[in-house]
């Protein structure tokens, strides 16, 4: 999944800008609910990641608004299963963590409302503060 992911990122990022931005922009509505489907069967970090990068291509496509809402509320509800099923959860899913807390930067920065606005606040700063203590650089870097 990791390989498959990062196709999708690449491609992505590289049709974000210029003469096939249009192209890859109809597919993100048929490709975040699948990735998220994905992410719900096996959380591996790399979903997280290539919602993360669509979002920041096409953060200013109105159209893709209600798709982006689906999988941050979708991946959030993940995580947050996740990172509370065990004590030693957080330490256990570091990638999990740092992708996550990514992507919420994300959403803070070009949809606030997506957070914000939502039942996803409040469950997405407790999540941050327990995983305060992590040892790992990126994903405490993350959660700061």
């Amino acid at each position: 999944m990791e390989k498959l992911c990062r196709c999708y990122k690449h491609t992505s990022r590289n049709t974000a800008q210029g003469p096939f931005r249009g192209d890859f922009r109809s597919l993100v509505p048929r490709l975040l609910p699948q990735v998220t489907g994905w992410f719900e069967r096996q959380p591996h970090s790399c979903f997280l990641y290539v919602a993360n990068v669509c979002l920041r291509g096409y953060h200013d496509a109105p159209e893709l608004l209600p798709t982006f809402r689906e999988t941050f509320a979708r991946m959030s509800a993940v995580v947050f299963r996740l990172l509370s099923a065990a004590p030693t959860a957080i330490p256990d899913n570091p990638d999990v963590v740092d992708d996550f807390f990514e992507l919420c930067s994300t959403v803070l920065r070009l949809h606030p409302a997506l957070l914000a606005e939502s039942e996803l606040l409040l469950s997405s700063f407790q999540c941050g503060c327990a995983a305060l203590r992590i040892q790992h650089r990126e994903a405490n870097r993350a959660v700061v």
